[in-house]
């Protein structure tokens, strides 16, 4: 819904915000639980919640948990397509490496 009201840049902005700097370890257990958490409640939300609605979400969680986790974006120029996903310690989290290889990755929207 912030994405709708509030459009990308603040909606970013407060992920950020809501997210904080804690770093801890976080078990592969925590990681797949919150991953699958998010899948289900998407999954029963009535509205859109496509790539970039879970990825924020992930995000959140999981940076609030302690996990160094970020927050990628890429394009693939023809057919237009955009896509998000997080990854940890340079691997692709919530999506396969070969889906992620088809995108050239934007830079970094810190706002």
């Amino acid at each position: 819904m912030c994405l709708r009201w509030l459009g990308f840049a603040r909606t970013m902005r407060m992920a950020r915000s809501l997210a904080g700097t804690h770093e801890a370890d976080v078990s592969d257990q925590v990681l797949r639980q919150t991953l699958k958490n998010i899948i289900v409640a998407t999954a029963l939300y009535p509205g859109r919640s496509k790539c970039l609605e879970q990825t924020v979400a992930s995000f959140v969680l999981l940076r609030r948990r302690g996990a160094r986790v970020q927050m990628r974006f890429g394009v693939q120029p023809y057919p237009f397509f955009a896509h998000a996903w997080l990854e940890m310690n340079g691997h692709p989290l919530t999506e396969s490496a070969e889906v992620v290889a088809r995108f050239a990755l934007l830079p970094d929207p810190a706002l």
